[in-house]
């Protein structure tokens, strides 16, 4: 059995689309030193007509993740999180697919309103969540505030490692770009992730 990872085994998550077919390779044969954790993306990484395709790459890594953590030393491999595209995607992976072998999913645009659908879903697995933070009501404090105050006594607050800030769809609701020369702490999301913190701690 798994043990329960912790926010501190994250490490700088990777992001790879379903659809690469060196998961395995970068996983299970160490082909990135020093990844401690990634994500196997179908959501905006993968293209619609992409998801059969991303869905049967990904069962294939499943079942080869499952053995290697069979008969090695689980601590070997990184930690390995899906993205669903959406609830009614995550709600058909955990019904079909086995994933006895995921650490969690990483559940995207995640607002107070798709908490008990996620939750629903998530409740019947030991799947732990990193719900990510990436729709216009992030810039909204008084609604961060209240997802804050509804996470800090829901059922779902120890399953959950990690909160995620999507910087990209937050630029795009703006309609901004960041220049190559700036980071992302150097636009207008460097306030929000400020606030982010100051709320969420």
């Amino acid at each position: 059995m798994k043990k329960q990872p912790t926010p501190w085994e994250l490490g700088a998550t990777l992001y790879m689309p379903a659809t690469r077919k060196d998961i395995a390779e970068v996983v299970l044969e160490g082909k990135i030193p020093g990844l401690r954790s990634l994500v196997v993306c179908l959501e905006d990484a993968v293209s619609e007509h992409d998801i059969p395709l991303a869905i049967q790459n990904l069962s294939l890594f499943l079942k080869q993740l499952r053995h290697a953590r069979a008969v090695n030393d689980d601590e070997k491999y990184p930690l390995v999180f899906i993205r669903p595209r959406n609830p009614d995607m995550g709600r058909w992976l955990t019904a079909n697919l086995d994933l006895s072998a995921v650490d969690g999913f990483v559940l995207p645009k995640f607002t107070r309103s798709t908490l008990p659908v996620w939750w629903d879903i998530m409740d019947g697995t030991s799947l732990m969540m990193m719900p990510t933070l990436e729709t216009e009501e992030v810039y909204d404090v008084i609604k961060m505030q209240a997802l804050a105050n509804e996470l800090s006594s829901h059922d779902c607050r120890d399953r959950i490692i990690a909160l995620r800030i999507g910087g990209n769809d937050l630029m795009n609701v703006v309609s901004l770009r960041r220049p190559r020369d700036l980071t992302l702490y150097d636009t207008p999301m460097g306030y929000v992730i400020k606030m982010l913190v100051s709320v969420f701690a």
